[in-house]
């Protein structure tokens, strides 16, 4: 665990974390510009990292952050007490030929989130796909990405704002998996598409 204090951290050049391994990065701003890589694909033994960047201020993530894996995948946990904005591919998936992993998880927690489009969030799982969970705990959430949890049995994608949710993108939870989302002003789920029914929230 490496802590930044108030500092802003830059992320400029490609980070990898080791099979199985853990990164953990707190600092006042967060700015990823390059690639965190924690993806392993070794057959029966890939494992993939467990990432975790906190922010004191906000968290702007522009590449691809990657812990998926062929036999066990990762997690990928982002949090900042301001504002968090993702523009790049994020991924706790299954991965490699004939994988066995089930779907990694991923969570997000900002004061407003917004995922852009051309933003994806992936956890897909061989059998269980994973989980995504996305909280907004002082503003509004915005998912315009695309977002899957899918597997022979369906994963988890559940969103909550503390004011409105705007959803436009696409989630898939394929099987008997679950989307949920719940607003604590408005809910917008205007263009969105869903490939199983929308709640409220998931268990």
């Amino acid at each position: 665990m490496l802590d930044f204090g108030t500092r802003t951290l830059v992320i400029g050049g490609t980070l990898r974390v080791p099979n199985g391994g853990t990164l953990s990065l707190t600092a006042g701003d967060i700015d990823v510009r390059r690639a965190i890589s924690g993806r392993h694909a070794k057959p029966f033994s890939g494992a993939g990292a467990d990432i975790a960047l906190a922010a004191r201020g906000s968290l702007t993530v522009r590449w691809r952050i990657d812990a998926s894996a062929r036999a066990s995948a990762g997690s990928i946990h982002l949090l900042a007490l301001q504002d968090i904005r993702l523009l790049a591919p994020i991924r706790a998936a299954t991965n490699g030929p004939q994988p066995a992993a089930s779907g990694g998880v991923i969570t997000v927690s900002g004061g407003a989130v917004v995922v852009e489009v051309g933003a994806k969030m992936l956890v897909d799982g061989d059998v269980p796909g994973g989980s995504i969970d996305l909280d907004a705990t002082a503003g509004d959430l915005t998912l315009s990405g695309d977002f899957r949890a899918r597997g022979e049995a369906g994963g988890r994608i559940r969103g909550s704002a503390s004011r409105s949710l705007r959803a436009s993108g696409a989630f898939a939870a394929a099987g008997d998996g679950c989307i949920g989302l719940m607003a604590g002003a408005s809910l917008d789920v205007t263009g969105a598409e869903f490939d199983v029914p929308l709640a409220l929230t998931c268990p």
